[in-house]
């Protein structure tokens, strides 16, 4: 089987948001800053809560967008992806990969 890619619709958020339950990869991000008038900051965790491994902070200037694409092993989580917007107001989009029936996503036959 092959992994499944997905693109996951951030709609615009100002707290926290389940981006996706189960294990999975990070291989593309893009995100807003979505009033145009304030700086935004938000957080990526490994998990249900903030209480998971902390992925990383994300910082966007009043009307700055950004994207990103992150190369194998990509940016991976366990038990899920969680979003939490510390300050302003985000919207965008996650692209991730998952595996499927045993296959892992990173093999050179799978998700190239």
């Amino acid at each position: 089987m092959q992994p499944v890619w997905l693109v996951i619709n951030v709609p615009t958020t100002t707290g926290t948001l389940q981006v996706f339950t189960g294990a999975g990869a990070v291989t593309a991000i893009v995100m807003e800053e979505t009033t145009g008038s304030a700086s935004a900051r938000f957080q990526l965790y490994d998990g249900t809560n903030t209480q998971g491994a902390y992925l990383g902070p994300y910082t966007l200037a009043e009307g700055q967008s950004f994207d990103s694409v992150y190369p194998k092993p990509h940016l991976r989580f366990r038990a899920g992806l969680f979003l939490n917007v510390t300050s302003g107001s985000v919207g965008g989009a996650i692209q991730i990969v998952r595996s499927v029936g045993g296959v892992d996503f990173d093999d050179p036959e799978g998700a190239g």
